[in-house]
């Protein structure tokens, strides 16, 4: 009993632990981003990063398109740094012994919805974010690339896995309940 006791202890523990995890990754994700486009030594960097080009390709970077940029990129990760926050409440709640409950199923479709968008949203914020930095370039040298790369696929199959780990969390935790009254 002792033993199952301490693995429960360790199991609240880690859970907060994970929980200030994921917010802390919530707010790096948010400011880094905003210091890639703020910090203007490190926003030509940033638009071949987020657009997929590569070192050679010629971009003439705006500050129209620097602050497009910024807010584009600043709606995507943010949709990113709501899936972690989701995930911190997910973990705060398992630190507080709520883990066969319906927020928890609740918290994992809403993380994998957030996580989804994102997934499928990242082609569509490459090709805009080319679009953006090439369209002062000179004629015939302006691009409009779209790109879809295997990790978007991956993640956007991990978000359906949430989702639908959510659905049976939210199940069982209303069969869990039913059991309860009947009891």
């Amino acid at each position: 009993m002792a033993d199952e006791e301490a693995k429960l202890a360790r199991l609240l523990r880690k859970s907060a632990q994970l929980s200030l995890a994921a917010r802390a990754a919530a707010l790096i994700l948010l400011a880094g981003n905003a210091a890639m486009w703020l910090v203007p030594e490190l926003g030509y960097d940033a638009a071949r990063l987020q657009s997929g080009l590569k070192a050679e390709t010629p971009i003439a970077v705006t500050p129209l398109a620097f602050t497009f940029m910024l807010l584009l990129s600043t709606l995507h990760v943010g949709l990113l740094a709501a899936a972690m926050w989701e995930m911190a409440r997910l973990f705060s709640g398992f630190s507080r012994q709520a883990i066969l409950v319906p927020d928890t199923g609740k918290h994992l479709r809403r993380t994998g919805i957030l996580l989804f968008l994102f997934a499928v949203l990242s082609p569509v914020a490459r090709t805009f974010g080319t679009l953006a930095i090439t369209l002062a370039n000179p004629p015939g040298q302006r691009l409009f690339a779209i790109s879809f790369e295997s990790q978007d696929m991956v993640l956007a199959l991990i978000a359906v896995l949430l989702l639908m780990l959510g659905h049976v969390m939210a199940e069982a935790a209303q069969i869990a309940e039913d059991n309860r009254q009947i009891v």
